[in-house]
């Protein structure tokens, strides 16, 4: 239908190209995105962790070129210890105190007693 109307208008060649990239990047995004997310839940469930959160794929695309990061794709406890969810590594990994209590629900920090350093 949207071939038809261009056709007609004389812009299927001279936009052919343009709609055949943006369907191709947003075809892999998404592809991208879907395989993070089960990536992320196999490690999730092995890591075991006593309490967590997790945000999109999509949320962390959204954030990811603000300023003044204090956005996690993901955080959990594990005997009270805080961790964080990496992509680059594909695992989590203990935050340090000191940034756990600028990033970490309060209720986590105040029910296991983290506090900065």
């Amino acid at each position: 239908m949207v071939a038809a109307f261009l056709a007609k208008k004389g812009l299927k060649e001279l936009l052919s190209v343009p709609i055949f990239l943006a369907l191709s990047m947003s075809f892999s995004t998404v592809f991208v995105a879907t395989y993070a997310e089960l990536l992320r839940a196999i490690a999730t469930r092995s890591f075991n962790a006593d309490v967590e959160i997790q945000n999109s794929f999509y949320q962390s695309l959204k954030h990811a070129l603000q300023e003044g990061q204090f956005f996690l794709h993901g955080a959990a406890l594990k005997d009270c210890v805080p961790f964080a969810w990496s992509y680059r590594r594909v695992s989590y990994f203990q935050l340090p105190n000191n940034v756990a209590v600028n990033v970490l629900p309060s209720e986590w920090l105040v029910s296991c007693n983290i506090i900065g350093d």
